[in-house]
């Protein structure tokens, strides 16, 4: 699957060809000052999940299509913007051996991480709403649900493929 990359101002639609059983992420960048929220949709229009919801500028890679089939993304932006779908595998890897630091909305497959029992220490700096999601075949655990800073240790999954993070600042994991 080719990368499909798209920009523009303000509010608008952008529709997308099948993904057919390809996992996809999206990585998105918004400039401006004002609500910026992102929607999938289905092909009758009607909204699936609200992908980001933030005010001003913005970066980070988010799911696109794991639990849902998006037909196009709804963007309400006051700024200029850019959305860049890749295959999924294109998404940074970790494998537990040192630890990995991010910024903001991410996916990182940690396919191999977790064996067993495998505590993982997960910080993040920041104001706004954190989580981290682990993300299997076909299941889904959220790890973390904060508010702001924190700092703690949980358990990672050893059927977790994936790490999906929603954090406004930077933030690591490490076991």
């Amino acid at each position: 699957m080719a990368d499909q990359s798209y920009s523009g101002s303000g509010t608008d639609i952008i529709t997308f060809s099948d993904f057919g059983d390809n996992a996809v992420i999206a990585t998105i960048s918004h400039e401006g000052w004002s609500n910026f929220q992102v929607w999938s949709v289905d092909g009758q229009g009607g909204n699936l999940d609200l992908l980001i919801n933030t005010i001003g500028d913005y970066s980070g890679t988010v799911p696109l299509n794991f639990t849902d089939d998006p037909a196009a993304l709804k963007i309400e932006a006051d700024g200029t913007w850019t959305v860049t779908t890749s295959h999924l595998n294109t998404a940074p890897r970790w494998d537990g051996s040192s630890p990995y630091n991010g910024t903001g909305d991410s996916v990182l497959i940690t396919a191999g991480a977790a064996e067993g029992l495998t505590p993982v220490t997960i910080t993040n700096s920041g104001d706004s709403n954190f989580t981290v999601w682990a993300w299997g075949d076909s299941d889904r655990d959220l790890l973390v649900n904060e508010i702001g800073n924190y700092n703690g240790t949980t358990l990672l999954p050893a059927w977790a493929l994936l790490v999906v993070v929603e954090s406004d600042g930077g933030w690591s994991i490490s076991k």
